[in-house]
């Protein structure tokens, strides 16, 4: 990766996400763009496809998860 390549990051908001954001900004990289699942729905390409073609990134790090309880699971 360029330090001018658009880096989109799609689950910034957890451990893993927070992490690669911060390593991202360390390094120098600056025009990194997240979205949150209010913004994007991942599940629905319709959504997907529109924030790409808005955003047009080099780069996507995908760590979008649902983080939840051995209760959730079991339900789910």
């Amino acid at each position: 990766m360029n330090k001018n390549d658009r880096i989109c990051v799609i689950g910034h908001s957890g451990a893993l996400g927070h992490a690669i954001r911060a390593q991202l900004a360390e390094q120098g990289y600056t025009d990194v763009v997240c979205c949150s699942r209010a913004e994007v729905d991942c599940t629905n390409q319709a959504d997907v496809d529109s924030f790409f073609e808005k955003n047009k990134p080099d780069f996507v790090f995908f760590l979008a998860a649902i983080s939840a309880g051995i209760e959730y699971k079991r339900k789910y």
